[in-house]
């Protein structure tokens, strides 16, 4: 995980302090330490600047609470090679707030303590590079009606509330945003949350050890995942979930090039009335199924590695749909593919298997539940003897095997 370059901002710093360049004839310049400069207070630098310009605030812990609203241009930065620590000044309000604001950049900064670290409503141009935003309550980060990129952040150990709930590291409702190059660590709730509208993309992050879900996708939110590492999320206080992605009832949801492992509950799940591709992941090492599939949910899953889960490796339920294509599935405690619940009746799971490899499973290499409106279809796919297929309806057909 990068973080963005201190070589930047020290050269637009030059830029500025020389007065030479259009960005020091453009925009305003104001600087803030705790002793000896203009300003003591960010916010007093914040509220003092007329149009565009730069707040660059020197090392120390600033304990107050910043309000942007209204501004276009603004860019507020910790100085390179600084340690600037903005502490919430009032805990039960967000340690920094912006609003009907365009093209606001916040960088360098460590934000501790608020209720909610950072949260932006009805903005355009959001820019956050290179924060810290910890040990925050309800939401370390949460975007509203706002256009962001979320670039080398760190997003850790957010808190619940007083009642118990929320705890996400990064929230977005009706958003469109991109987060990449960032952590986001051992939150207490999701580790990152797209509901809404929202679009989102997610590329180059780790997700690490956050409760309930490392990435959640619900209502009619659409994103793309890539190239993450979304490792050990951790079960609720009541054992359930700690699953690495979870979609529900979303757009369209594509899962590509990810390594999913070490998760409690599910690697990767789809419930309710999701859509889901999922391509070329590694998913491996969770406490339970590789991967869960059920609801209404249809879901695409085609030359991923899915290995060495506790349970089975693939498993499907009520009445998903679902395809599955060149996978390697192999190495799982219960079967490599479960098709249909034994807990549930009257399930009607459709579900193809093309060219998959299934082997070495601890279970049947497929199991199909005798459900009557159960259909699976399938052929050239390679793997232990058709005598170890769990399929008392003879489901599969003659060509689902190849030898």
């Amino acid at each position: 995980m990068s973080t963005p370059k201190k070589t930047v901002a020290a050269l637009l710093l030059a830029a500025l302090l020389l007065g030479g360049g259009w960005a020091a004839r453009a925009t305003h310049v104001l600087k803030v330490c705790p002793q000896g400069c203009a300003y003591a207070r960010i916010q007093d630098a914040l509220d003092a600047l007329e149009g565009e310009g730069f707040v660059f605030v020197r090392a120390g812990t600033y304990r107050e609470n910043l309000r942007i609203d209204g501004k276009r241009g603004l860019t507020l930065i910790a100085h390179p090679g600084e340690a600037v620590t903005l502490e919430a000044g009032d805990a039960g309000a967000p340690g920094i707030s912006i609003l009907n604001s365009q093209g606001v950049t916040v960088q360098g900064l460590r934000v501790l303590g608020g209720a909610r670290g950072l949260e932006a409503g009805d903005t355009l141009e959001l820019n956050l590079l290179g924060n810290q935003f910890e040990d925050n309550a309800v939401q370390g980060v949460v975007l509203s009606g706002t256009r962001a990129t979320l670039d080398g952040n760190l997003v850790l150990g957010t808190r619940r509330d007083r009642e118990g709930n929320n705890g996400q590291g990064i929230v977005a409702f009706n958003s469109v945003v991109t987060i990449q190059n960032s952590g986001v660590l051992d939150n207490a709730g999701f580790g990152v949350l797209a509901t809404g509208s929202s679009t989102m993309l997610l590329t180059d992050n780790t997700m690490e050890g956050n409760g309930v879900l490392g990435i959640g996708v619900e209502a009619q939110a659409q994103a793309t995942i890539q190239r993450n590492l979304i490792d050990a999320q951790k079960p609720d206080a009541e054992g359930r979930f700690g699953r690495g992605i979870e979609v529900s009832s979303s757009g369209t949801v594509i899962v590509m090039d990810n390594f999913i492992t070490g998760n409690a509950n599910a690697g990767l799940s789809a419930v309710a009335g999701a859509q889901l591709v999922a391509l070329r992941n590694t998913i491996s090492g969770t406490d339970g199924f590789g991967v869960l599939l059920a609801g209404t949910s249809q879901t695409s899953l085609a030359q991923n590695t899915i290995s060495d889960n506790a349970r089975a490796g693939v498993a499907l339920g009520q009445q998903a749909q679902v395809s599955l294509a060149d996978n390697a599935i192999t190495g799982n405690g219960g079967p490599g593919v479960s098709v249909g619940f034994s807990d549930i009746a009257g399930e009607a799971v459709q579900a193809e298997l093309k060219g998959n490899r299934i082997q070495a499973n601890g279970g049947c290499a497929v199991a199909v539940d005798g459900d009557e409106a159960i259909a699976v279809a399938g052929e050239r796919n390679r793997g232990e003897a058709q005598a170890d297929t769990c399929d008392p309806a003879g489901k599969l057909g003659q060509g689902f095997w190849t030898r």
